[in-house]
């Protein structure tokens, strides 16, 4: 585990960059740790205890993703790849943080010491879930804006992640209103900003005064997730100018709570599967996507289930993408053989499940 936390805290400064992280002279050395990174996840330990603590992505889905990222980086993928290194960051501190004490390794990657800025700080909180400080410290740019250098693009990220802290992980939408009143008295805010803050204050006006639901049985957060949700929407990027995003962020929210708190239930590969959904339509505008994460979860651990060729589709489009770019799609021999093992698990009859 130290070791692993060595290699991450040397990779700190690209996490919240792109702008370092594709800078070819940064590439050599971001490939060496990523490659050092996919060794030592083969070898690394985790705590049982965090295996009862809720719904958790099997071990073997992270070492395959951690794989998966030192490739598309090394072909070339650069800005595909530093979504997936901070979605593989987001899911391992979900667990570590979770564990009682702490090593001096971990407590010197949580250090904020490597980034000079604000928003790069706040960045990393965010990545490493650290929410609540996080959205304290976008809160504060957001506020005094355009001061500490922030430029208009990051103001938006800012803004995007506190849409994102209270649809998603407080569901709060009384308090979503109160933060963006606030934002919404600067008047040095770009105006496409101010546009936005305006519709997203109607959008959580609507959440407000909607009943709130409770779901007693794995049908009910199916027929949920299915009349809330378009498949056709994954890959779409809603940014901040799309309210609907408001939608795809509660329901998130409230998937992955069930799935927290239901970790058995037959219901479980449907919800990876929409789950998918929305953080593909989501992407990282808002946080981190885990869509591929779950995807694969989803093929990898229930290949029975009815949903398991939709999970596949969806992975295999996803994967292709990640090998495209100006000169064609360059999928390598050894990404093609993993794919034809995933739709080798699913080529069986499957089993009787939920609707969805």
């Amino acid at each position: 585990m130290d070791k692993l936390l060595e290699h991450m805290d040397a990779l700190k400064p690209y996490i919240v960059s792109e702008e370092k992280f594709v800078d070819k002279k940064n590439a050599q050395e971001i490939e060496n740790h990523l490659k050092e990174l996919t060794k030592l996840s083969k070898l690394a330990a985790h705590d049982i205890q965090l295996q009862n603590s809720g719904y958790r992505i099997s071990q073997r889905v992270l070492e395959d993703h951690i794989a998966e990222t030192e490739r598309v980086f090394r072909i070339g993928n650069k800005h595909f790849a530093r979504w997936m290194m901070n979605s593989t960051l987001s899911i391992c501190m979900s667990c570590h943080t979770q564990i009682p004490t702490a090593s001096r390794n971990m407590k010197t990657f949580e250090s904020l010491e490597t980034y000079v800025s604000k928003f790069d700080q706040a960045e990393f909180l965010f990545a490493t879930r650290a929410f609540d400080k996080a959205k304290d410290m976008f809160d504060e740019l957001i506020i005094n804006y355009p001061s500490a250098n922030l430029k208009s693009d990051q103001a938006e990220t800012a803004i995007e992640r506190v849409i994102t802290y209270y649809a998603r992980i407080k569901r709060d939408p009384e308090q979503a209103i109160s933060a963006l009143k606030r934002y919404e008295k600067n008047d040095n805010l770009p105006k496409f900003l101010k546009g936005d803050i305006v519709e997203w204050i109607k959008s959580f006006k609507g959440w407000k005064n909607e009943p709130v639901k409770e779901f007693t049985t794995d049908q009910q957060i199916l027929d949920f997730a299915s009349q809330n949700l378009d498949p056709k929407n994954s890959g779409y990027l809603m940014s901040t100018d799309n309210p609907r995003a408001a939608l795809y962020l509660k329901v998130s929210g409230i998937l992955y709570e069930y799935l927290q708190k239901h970790p058995n239930t037959n219901a479980a590969p449907d919800l990876l599967y929409w789950l998918a959904i929305c953080d593909k339509g989501l992407s990282n505008n808002f946080f981190y996507s885990l869509g591929d994460i779950y995807l694969r979860e989803c093929i990898v651990r229930y290949p029975q289930s009815k949903i398991a060729k939709k999970c596949y589709s969806e992975y295999e489009l996803e994967t292709v993408v990640s090998y495209s770019g100006s000169s064609g799609v360059h999928v390598p021999d050894e990404v093609w053989s993993d794919l034809k093992r995933l739709k080798a698990l699913i080529a069986s009859p499957p089993q009787q499940g939920p609707k969805h």
